[in-house]
């Protein structure tokens, strides 16, 4: 049988024999190579003089690897196909040598092909093409099956049993990760001889090692805090989607608020910033007298600069947020120019990594494109739409939101794209990382992370309540809450300008006395001199 889009268990156990013929045999007991120094498919039978057997001494009464089925009908995939028991899997397991990843992989395949044939009967395709159109599929109630607790604590006491794996509880997290990663990377549907399975089985293989290292505390107590620093990040991932959240909910708070109040608002901030300035030429004056009103005004100006700069941004948001209309949905907002300018290099630079990884008319003829599967290139396109929604909304500026959050957001899709084209026909995720060292050194690591992260999370929390409790935020959310208070709110506005001007206008007349008093020492020099 030939599948395009699904390798069968079938075609996997064939390739074993394949690799077993081409094999340096060291590794596998003297006796079975003895014996069976090159296998084929016909020795699974029951009936056949060389059937394979698993024994301790040359035994020929020995049981053979499968017991309860004609091979023949199980390598074809059709009405009479028989499937293999898990005990044949592990049976299979100890002839080869495999080694745990392989024999979960193999077990998982069987559960896949059983749950397709199960689909089979109860329609018309025949077997071989439900299992290749199910290639391009998934099945929540697959993966519902394969990850659950009944079927992973049976194939976790298996694997124990059969001596694949210890008893220690860290196994269970090992073996969890591999069924889910194998269902949704999709990698079920390779071969054992793919790139993509040995991507796969390195990655997972290097999971087991690290558990044969160290003292058994030493592995006990890596896994435990392995398993609390996983916890951890997702814990702090979580509180920086709220802090997010939040961010935009206080925006549009504000947003609404300068909408009603954005006149008086904006007026009470340019008064403020001529306010300070006429007090800091005051000063300045009356700190260097024969200063000339030149000198004070471009000292001052120099001074207050970057305060300036501020004020102007905040006005400019103002301005933009008095056409606000809050029952408008915040996608409709006319953006916030500062907010955007300010990282907008960076974002820039974001956008343009993203699209050069991700156009279609550069990756289609690129050799690692040609390798993703369908789904990793659709992903790639919606990743790259992403991308150039953000790239129209910069240009555009038509989301006042898109500045506080979007340079997460493009710093993870490059994450992502980064990744899919790195398992380029396996769909996986970046996975967390430990770096290579001895086991002592891995637990010393993972103690200064946790340490790190409970810090990273007590100040992000901090933050979170800070958002969700800043005062001037509830208190405008009050007042808009209750339209009779808006008039009275107004009032007090204006009168804070009136206040402000009259504050303006004492100040401009002491400054102006100041040059005044000057003029009129200037002038007494000249009588005294005449």
């Amino acid at each position: 049988m030939n599948l395009t889009n699904h390798s069968t268990l079938g075609n996997d156990i064939k390739s074993l024999f394949e690799l077993y013929n081409k094999a340096d045999k060291t590794k596998y007991p003297e006796e079975q190579v003895k014996r069976y120094p090159n296998i084929s498919t016909k020795q699974f039978n029951l009936e056949h003089s060389n059937s394979l057997r698993i024994f301790t001494d040359d035994n020929p009464n020995g049981f053979p690897i499968l017991t309860e089925i004609n091979p023949q009908n199980f390598f074809a995939y059709n009405e009479d196909h028989q499937f293999f028991s898990w005990q044949d899997i592990f049976r299979i397991g100890e002839f080869f040598q495999l080694d745990a990843p392989m024999i979960i992989f193999l077990i998982l395949k069987l559960e896949y092909e059983k749950y397709i044939h199960k689909l089979t009967l109860e329609g018309e395709n025949s077997f071989s093409n439900q299992l290749a159109e199910s290639a391009n599929t998934k099945s929540a109630e697959l993966k519902e099956i394969l990850t659950s607790g009944q079927f992973l604590n049976k194939l976790i006491e298996q694997l124990s049993n059969h001596g694949f794996i210890g008893t220690a509880e860290y196994f269970k997290e090992i073996v969890s990760n591999i069924c889910l990663e194998i269902f949704e990377s999709r990698v079920i549907h390779f071969s054992v001889k793919s790139e993509e399975y040995k991507k796969y089985s390195d990655s997972f293989s290097k999971h087991f090692q690290e558990v044969d290292e160290g003292t058994e505390s030493e592995k006990s107590e890596f896994w435990i805090n392995r398993l609390k620093w996983i916890e951890k990040q997702n814990i702090l991932v979580e509180i920086h989607q709220k802090i997010e959240d939040q961010e935009i909910v206080n925006r549009k708070i504000e947003s609404t608020w300068y909408a009603i109040f954005g006149d008086e608002e904006s007026e009470i901030l340019s008064l403020v910033l001529k306010r300070d300035l006429l007090a800091t030429q005051i000063e300045l004056k009356e700190k260097n007298p024969e200063w000339s009103l030149e000198d004070v005004i471009e000292k001052s100006n120099e001074m207050q600069e970057s305060s300036r700069l501020e004020y102007e941004d905040s006005i400019s948001e103002i301005k933009n947020s008095i056409n606000y209309k809050p029952e408008k949905d915040i996608q409709n907002y006319p953006g916030l120019q500062s907010r955007v300018s300010k990282s907008d290099n960076k974002l820039k630079e974001l956008i343009k990594e993203i699209c050069f990884l991700t156009h279609p008319d550069k990756l289609e003829e690129d050799p690692v494109y040609q390798k993703l599967t369908a789904e990793q290139k659709d992903a790639l396109k919606t990743l790259l739409n992403e991308t150039l929604e953000y790239n129209s909304k910069l240009k555009n500026q038509t989301d006042m939101f898109i500045a506080p959050r979007s340079e997460r957001d493009l710093s993870k899709i490059l994450e992502k794209v980064k990744s899919i084209l790195s398992n380029a026909g396996l769909a996986t995720d970046i996975k967390y990382e430990i770096p290579e060292m001895p086991m002592k050194f891995k637990i010393v690591w993972l103690k200064d992370e946790l340490s790190t992260l409970d810090r990273m999370i007590l100040t992000s929390k901090a933050k979170l309540r800070n958002l969700q409790n800043f005062e001037d935020i509830r208190r405008k959310k009050v007042i808009l809450n209750n339209e009779s208070l808006w008039d009275e709110v107004k009032m007090k506005l204006k009168g804070k300008i009136e206040a402000l001007l009259n504050e303006i206008k004492k100040l401009d007349s002491k400054l102006t006395e100041l040059f005044e008093d000057e003029e009129n020492e200037a002038c007494d020099e000249v009588q005294v001199v005449k």
